[in-house]
């Protein structure tokens, strides 16, 4: 019963390393939304990408996470969403992208 009342409690983001509570969309394009809109709302210029193929593969397409389009500004957040083996230092810490 204890868990039970647990829950009722609300979330503090901060407990968590956390600004905000997260956002949980069950939809690509509501999450695109949301995002587009902090992006909007982001000061500084936006810089546009955009994915390429290399090689025999067709790989993205929109039955991918992630859109063949990337808008970004110099202090947005961003969350990697494929496995890499890259491993950079920054700021004396290693980290694993």
């Amino acid at each position: 019963m204890r868990s039970l009342q647990a829950l009722r409690k609300p979330i503090v983001p901060s407990h968590f390393g956390l600004s905000q509570v997260p956002n949980i969309f069950t939809l690509n394009e509501d999450a695109d939304f949301a995002n587009m809109c902090v992006l909007y709302n982001t000061p500084g210029e936006e810089i546009a990408f955009e994915a390429y193929n290399v090689g025999d593969k067709k790989c993205l397409n929109r039955g991918l996470i992630a859109s063949e389009n990337l808008a970004l500004k110099e202090s947005a957040q961003v969350a990697f969403i494929y496995n890499t083996n890259i491993k950079i230092v920054f700021k004396g810490q290693l980290y694993h992208l």
